[in-house]
């Protein structure tokens, strides 16, 4: 009833566009200070990533970070994320500031959420618990942390076919009257995803693992006032699957339905020296597994933020938030209610021009437990010139994370006895860029070594059944380097990009001490190489390289899945059809050598497949 609701309202909005089409105009953006959270991540890793039209999840639209790597249960399929060499559950989503993890997993399946509704997507490697909340052990991903409806097109629209059935089609719009301003984005997806494979030396083809996805999303803004705004994110989307067998029992046939309600209001006001801001918000994920299992979770979430500067040297950051959670499942005994808040706040200090310092403080609660998970960064500017500059980054920080409700609640196996996890994080960096005339270069180091205790595993008792436990204590070391040259040669822009990630994650505790844990590769390794011209024309060319993962907790060699480099080629071209209407046509070719491989043990992955794009803007 309420994704009927909600898909109803959102339609029905498109109207304002259709009575304003003659006096649509762009007002000017607020100056957003904001809720921001860039400000206080001084000696991490933050980075916006940028959305490409070829990209059609949140997975693809990370793919290239070498401190992320996903476990895909197939194409299309099941894909979740372990950020430096952590849990799924312990890399935190925030969508406007929200949690966005689902409850009963604690964690998201990055290939359900569309790059077609995304706006700004960020990332923060390593510990962010004290300023993103509890989850934030490995990483942290940032969807749409601020709404800028004025950035988009008038119209624009998409339209992709591809190898085994691939069809894509969505339609984004952005129009404005008066204080209002709107935009409304529609898609829909389909995936029949039979790729040949090659499987104990003979051919098959894969089947039952077809993907279909939908969605609406409708984004609203209100200038109350030249300093205040209230804003409205309201999207739908829906993913039916069919889980893709393995190689073993290809002819399963399995289904999991999956519905996502995201609702987000907020309020800005911007003050002389700072800006507060609010924010409600309630999501909903339905799955059905098959025809007998149901699971449904809800979340009501309040965020409060006051940002302002005390003085031309210090910043500071205020404010609370509160999740409420309830779930029903065929695998819960009863309905469960479950409740988590927190208070926080960051300092920002600036007295030198050479360095700068963030302090970040939170005390959350949840049952008898009051974690507190302080963060210290810092950031000091060893040369700053014209053409050069170095800087020296570093930070200490705590995190932690709550059992999850299927942790706690889950029929048979649930344990109510679990301790929430804890971590500690300590990295350290150096960079440098060089701005020249002609060129432009950048070279990134960072090591870092996360200590993590009473990490949550599932595994079987004595009578089979399988119960999370506090089992083992982690740490986790590595080194990620990335370089990145731009600049102008023979008339074309060119931008090559390299990156390497080394990270050994290891249970320090048990039979299995010194062991890597399942799934995470030793080596990153990613090259990229683009291209533009005046003209329009544009190209990409991109190597992956994955190494060998282990599948089982002793490291069993025959169990291992072999690593694998995936090249990748996409290129096209931009057509000023006329004043503000522009034509891209565009194909890439994905696995260009045809190269056989496997994610997750056991589960196929597509060779050489092809797509095709178009995409169409006016403003």
């Amino acid at each position: 009833m309420v994704s009927r609701i909600l898909m109803y309202v959102l339609t029905g909005t498109i109207s304002l566009w259709a009575m304003a089409q003659e006096d649509t105009v762009y007002l000017e953006e607020l100056p957003v200070v904001g809720d921001s959270f860039q400000r206080f991540t001084t000696g991490t890793g933050y980075r916006s990533i940028a959305l490409t039209n070829s990209s059609s999840s949140l997975e693809e639209a990370l793919s290239d970070e070498n401190s992320i790597y996903f476990k895909s249960y197939g194409n299309q399929q099941l894909s979740s994320i372990s950020f430096r060499g952590t849990s799924a559950s312990q890399t935190s989503v925030l969508w406007h500031g929200i949690p966005a993890n689902y409850p009963t997993l604690g964690q998201l399946d990055f290939s359900q959420w569309p790059a077609w509704l995304m706006e700004r997507v960020a990332i923060q490697p390593g510990s962010g618990g004290a300023l993103y909340g509890g989850g934030a052990i490995g990483g942290t991903v940032l969807i749409d942390s601020e709404m800028n409806l004025t950035e988009s097109p008038l119209l624009e629209g998409k339209m992709s076919v591809g190898s085994f059935g691939y069809l894509f089609t969505g339609i984004r719009s952005a129009y404005s009257q008066g204080q209002w301003r709107g935009a409304t984005k529609i898609f829909r997806s389909f995936l029949q995803n039979d790729f040949p494979y090659e499987y104990a030396g003979k051919q098959a083809r894969q089947k039952n693992a077809s993907v279909l996805n939908y969605g609406v999303q409708q984004q609203l803004s209100y200038e109350v006032s030249p300093n205040q705004k209230v804003t409205l994110d309201a999207q739908y989307t829906r993913n039916d699957r069919e889980v893709q067998p393995s190689k073993v029992s290809p002819n399963l046939q399995d289904e999991l339905q999956t519905g996502n309600v995201r609702l987000a209001a907020g309020y800005q006001l911007e003050l002389p020296k700072g800006s507060l801001t609010s924010t409600l918000a309630f999501l909903q994920n339905d799955q059905q597994y098959n025809q007998d299992d149901r699971t449904v979770s809800n979340q009501y979430s309040a965020l409060v933020a006051y940002w302002g500067e005390l003085s031309e040297v210090l910043a500071v950051r205020l404010g609370g938030n509160t999740n409420f959670f309830t779930a029903r499942s065929d695998n819960y005994v009863s309905h469960f209610v479950d409740r988590q808040t927190a208070l926080f706040g960051s300092l920002e200090i600036k007295p030198t021009t050479w360095w700068t310092g963030t302090i970040n403080l939170r005390r959350s609660f949840y049952q008898e437990n009051r974690p507190f998970t302080p963060s210290f960064n810092q950031k000091f500017s060893v040369l700053n010139t014209e053409k050069n500059r170095v800087a020296i980054n570093s930070q200490l920080a705590w995190g932690f994370r709550y059992p999850t409700l299927n942790d706690l609640h889950w029929s048979p196996g649930g344990n109510p006895d679990l301790k929430p996890e804890e971590s500690f994080n300590l990295e350290g960096g150096v960079g440098w860029a060089h701005t020249g005339p002609a060129f432009s270069s950048s070279l990134d180091l960072t090591a870092f070594n996360t200590w993590s205790d009473n990490w949550i595993i599932w595994l079987p008792d004595g009578s089979g059944i399988w119960s999370p436990r506090n089992f083992r204590a982690v740490e986790i070391t590595g080194m990620e380097f990335s370089a990145k040259m731009s600049g102008k040669w023979i008339g074309l822009l060119h931008e090559v990009g390299s990156a390497y990630s080394y990270t050994q994650s290891q249970n320090k505790e048990g039979t299995n001490q010194g062991k890597q844990l399942p799934y995470t590769p030793l080596h990153n390794a990613n090259l990229s190489l683009k291209t533009s011209s005046d003209k329009g024309w544009f190209g990409k060319a991109m190597g992956d390289f994955t190494g060998k993962r282990f599948t089982t907790l002793d490291n069993t060699e025959i169990q291992s899945v072999d690593g694998y480099l995936l090249i990748d080629v996409h290129m096209g071209k931009t057509l000023a059809v006329s004043d503000g209407f522009d034509l891209e046509v565009s194909v890439a070719v994905k696995n260009v050598f045809d190269q056989p491989y496997e994610n997750l043990i056991n589960r196929a992955m597509p060779g050489k497949n092809y797509q095709f794009n178009l995409l169409i803007k006016y403003n």
